[in-house]
């Protein structure tokens, strides 16, 4: 694969949802639910987190991932999000 098309296909596919997801974190941090200076590296965070099993989940894309550990592992990554963004006090 060559570095024009990563890029395209980067640019087609993960940089909207980033931007998406980025958008939506700024507006529960100016809501006051999330302390985040930085929306485009919370959402990078939040997707690493979400994401942290799957490829040993799904045996690095090969299988189906088991729905109940696929499950377990996403609440775990919203669960340290949370903690990670949550507001003092």
């Amino acid at each position: 694969m060559t570095r024009a098309l990563v890029r395209e296909v980067w640019a087609e596919s993960a940089t909207p949802l980033l931007d998406g997801l980025a958008g939506r974190l700024a507006i529960l941090a100016n809501a006051g639910h999330l302390e985040i200076e930085d929306p485009d590296l919370a959402a990078r965070h939040f997707l690493a987190l979400i994401s942290a099993e799957m490829q040993e989940i799904t045996l690095l894309g090969t299988v189906p991932g088991d729905d109940a550990a696929v499950e377990r592992s996403v609440v775990a990554g919203v669960d340290a999000f949370v903690r990670a963004y949550r507001p003092a006090g």
